[in-house]
């Protein structure tokens, strides 16, 4: 089950920024201190492979780890995005060996005595069963395929989580085919040994309440106990008379015990015989004694179980029984449901105070908790705990790894290992359900949409093992708690970067521009990147859509998604002068705005994105020196052919990115602004001349002129493999379209979702967000162009950033790539090198 937590994972989300050409530049590097001639000199590499570009976004879903770090120069440890060995075929180019199984895998099942992994997948209800002695960590030759195959039946709305009774003989799995049902499974005949049984399929049916999402099993009283999401309750179900050889219970009416709101998984601990069972509704984990309520004793079923509070939204749990901990992983989401940044954790409970039996050691403040990737909690199965290394183990599905937590330094006795954030692995495309067998040292990973399984070395990522660990992050500026962030953009001359802030409470949002001040903060100096008091911010008319700066005129401009554009004086509104006195409102007219934008310094014109136009900003009389033609301008508006995702400037050209709804094609429209800019608006009703075929989603653009080169990420909106396109300009452009509309372009792969494209023209290098891996990857772009593609990587070298990075900003006086991470509320400062 997915949880759809951010706003615009719901839709469509806008972004722009745009760089500038060679005027731009020059005024860019004198401002940084650069002298004049140095500064003449640059310019004129610099004006050769500038990226122009105004970018939007397309909703993130949820791609890897193992990204060998990389900071000035652009250099660092080992890579671990090479595959250690040939892996099937995934959306992440980068990610471990894998199994591939049914059609998306979402629970698990592991029989550590047959060494067999049951798979479920709900997107064919069927169960895969994998020989796991034949498709293990170090041993992948049995991985080729599935030992066999259970049919469930019907295939919608699929299964959900799975489990296998302690003596291996049954196999339970909740919900097939949406008839508020678990499925039994004759397990004993069907498994990596004996395939006998596995054409048979379920044997019987118990009902339970209402969605039945997570299932434990206890052991001592064979109770079997399963959460029914929807109906806030927890079914007791005797397994003793419901099983793969005795189903005459099955068909008996299970007790239920009423708990908190949308129970979504279950743990249980047998030294205490404690059931636990998190809220992802009310934020607690109810806490029932198995001791009297269960199969036989059904007494203590009658009276609501004691709560523990947890974080937000807990949707999975784990016990480590040495420990006694109860780990409790927490989405971040809140009653609106929408995801609240920096929120992503881990809830460390001490079963030993909080128990069935001791139900006065649970409390409503909650316990500590140890930071993890973004996306935890999203799956019913995404948290499992290897009782013999103590580890656990959380999927982490916006990131495509899975965190690692050290039990035995993280635990309700020791809570040292809490304090940093767990290390991470990389895994295959959106990670779900999380199973290990010991004493085969793998953990295997349920890849939703790339229908695999990940075969992963759990001794590659240890507290004293870190060769197999996903790198530290970069370091970041934090935003204010629970803010997040998706676009920046960078003053120079007022060494600023402007930063959306957002902040949302019951459902609403409220958008401001957070100010960074770039000379004590930025990736050489993070002294001044956690100020008291916190980052100045100014309060914003609408939502940020857009943030662009005219370098040239000092002028910032922000697109706030309504019927206005804010014109900002950077010098009167900056990180050290944040008075923001100087400020105007271009009318934009009715839906219009909110869309992308980028601006051609060398005409004084800011073109805006509409839902289905662009409109032509007249900025020579509308910038920080002049704001005499801001509100008297009606900007003139031409059509295009679907709604904007992206904007990019070069000469006499005017690149629009759009996305086209399935089956219509995603395309580039190329216009011609010769006649078609703030001094010329006359041809502007005949454009666009021309138009070029992409990849599906394309969300960025970026010109390298020295290439010949439009870079265009296409994220296919996180579900299909993310690529770059690489337009050849040389005949596509305004003043030329010969070379339009007959060409196919270019492509390498990326990580998934890729999301903004930023060239640094000083290295030649390209920046591309990966929303969904967490990371920047580097393109060499003399190396991998449209005219050539001999150094296009088959992996690409990345940077290990925050979680959800958006759009960037480039400062080259301070060589930083400003990174905001919409995921996890802050800015990554990546170094540029230059």
């Amino acid at each position: 089950m997915h949880h759809l937590s951010n706003s615009w994972r719901h839709g469509t989300r806008l972004a722009a920024r745009s760089t500038e050409i060679l005027l731009t530049v020059i005024v860019v590097l004198i401002a940084a201190g650069v002298s004049a001639g140095v500064a003449s000199a640059n310019a004129m590499r610099a004006a050769d492979q500038i990226g122009f570009r105004a970018i939007r976004g397309i909703s993130p879903d949820r791609f890897p780890t193992g990204l060998g770090r990389v900071g000035p120069p652009l250099t660092g440890g080992l890579d671990l995005r090479a595959p250690l060995s040939a892996s099937f075929t995934s959306i992440e180019p980068g990610a471990p060996p894998s199994a591939p199984v049914g059609a998306n895998p979402s629970g698990f099942a592991v029989n550590e005595r047959t060494h067999t992994v049951y798979v479920v997948n709900d997107g064919d209800n069927t169960v895969s069963v994998i020989d796991a002695d034949a498709c293990k960590a170090r041993h992948l030759a049995g991985c080729g395929h599935p030992l066999a195959t259970i049919s469930l039946g019907p295939v919608e709305p699929g299964p959900g989580a799975a489990l296998l009774s302690p003596d291996g003989g049954t196999l339970y799995v909740g919900d097939p085919s949406g008839a508020n049902s678990v499925a039994v499974i004759d397990a004993g005949t069907c498994n990596a040994i004996r395939t006998s049984g596995c054409a048979v399929g379920p044997v019987a049916t118990v009902a339970t309440g209402n969605g039945p999402i997570g299932m434990a099993e206890d052991p001592v009283s064979q109770t079997l106990y399963v959460a029914n999401g929807p109906a806030n309750t927890v079914s007791v179900i005797d397994a003793r008379r419901c099983n793969a050889q005795q189903t005459a219970g099955c068909g008996e009416t299970a007790p239920t015990v009423a708990v908190g709101s949308f129970p979504t998984a279950v743990a249980v601990d047998p030294r205490t015989r404690t059931v636990y069972v998190d809220n992802a509704g009310d934020d607690t984990v109810s806490v029932i004694d198995a001791s009297d309520c269960n199969a036989e004793q059904t007494a203590g079923c009658q009276a609501t179980p004691p709560v523990q509070a947890v974080g937000l939204a807990p949707d999975v749990i784990a016990v480590v029984t040495r420990s006694d901990t109860v780990y409790v992983g927490n989405s971040g989401g809140d009653s609106q449901g929408f995801t609240v940044p920096g929120h992503h954790s881990v809830s460390v409970i001490d079963g030993a105070q909080c128990n069935g039996g001791h139900p006065q050691g649970c409390s409503a403040a909650p316990p500590p908790a140890v930071a993890v990737g973004s996306g935890s909690g999203d799956w019913q199965q995404g948290m499992t705990a290897d009782q013999h290394t103590q580890n656990v183990y959380v999927a982490d599905t916006d990131d495509d790894t899975i965190s690692v937590i050290d039990g035995k330094h993280c635990n309700a006795r020791h809570l040292s290992g809490c304090a940093q954030p767990a290390p991470s692995v990389q895994t295959g495309a959106d990670p779900g359900a999380v199973a290990v067998d010991p004493s085969l040292h793998t953990v295997y990973v349920a890849d939703y949409l790339d229908d695999t399984v990940s075969v992963i070395d759990d001794r590659a990522c240890t507290t004293r093992h870190r060769i197999g660990c996903r790198p530290a992050a970069v370091p970041a500026a934090p935003l204010a708690p629970s803010h997040f962030s998706e676009l920046a953009a960078v003053d120079v001359a007022e060494h600023t970067a402007y930063v959306e802030d957002a902040l949302e409470s019951g459902g609403s949002f409220t958008f401001t521009l957070g100010l960074i001040n770039t000379s004590t903060c930025n990736a050489s100096d993070t002294a001044g990147c956690n100020p008291q008091p916190p980052l100045p911010t100014l309060p914003l008319a609408g939502f940020a859509g857009n943030i662009v700066v005219d370098q040239s005129t000092n002028t910032v401009y922000v697109d706030g998604g309504g019927n206005d554009l804010e014109v900002i004086a950077a010098a009167t509104c900056n990180a050290t002068n944040p008075s923001c006195t100087k400020t105007a409102l271009v009318p934009l007219g009715t839906n219009n705005g909110g869309g992308p934008m980028a601006i051609d310094p060398t005409t004084h014109t800011v073109y805006v994105g509409g839902f289905a136009d662009i409109a032509v900003v007249d900025a020579r009389h509308c910038n920080a020196e002049d704001m005499s033609g801001c509100a008297t301008q009606t900007p003139v508006t031409f059509p295009v052919a679907a709604e904007p995702n992206a904007l990019g400037v070069a000469p006499d050209t005017l690149y629009d990115a759009e996305y086209g709804d399935p089956p219509a094609p995603s395309v580039v429209d190329v216009v011609d602004t010769r006649h078609c800019h703030a001094g010329d608006t006359s041809q502007c009703a005949s454009q666009p001349a021309s138009q070029v075929h992409v990849g599906v989603a394309p969300s960025d653009t970026a010109v390298d002129l020295a290439h010949h080169t439009l870079y265009v990420p296409d994220n296919g909106q996180g579900e299909i493999a993310g690529l770059l396109s690489m337009i050849d300009i040389t005949h596509c452009n305004g003043d030329d379209t010969s070379d339009c509309a007959g060409q196919t372009p270019a492509t390498t792969r990326l990580p998934r979702l890729p999301q903004s494209a930023t060239l640094d023209p000083f290295t030649g290098t390209l920046y591309v967000t990966d929303t969904n891996d967490a990371s920047v990857s580097l393109i060499d772009t003399a190396r991998c162009n449209a005219a050539r593609q001999a150094g296009c990587p088959h992996v690409p070298r990345g940077i290990v950033v925050g979680s959800g990075p958006g759009y960037t900003a480039f400062d080259p006086g301070d060589h930083t790539l400003y990174v905001p991470n919409q995921f996890d509320g802050t800015v990554s400062l990546v170094g540029t090198g230059h």
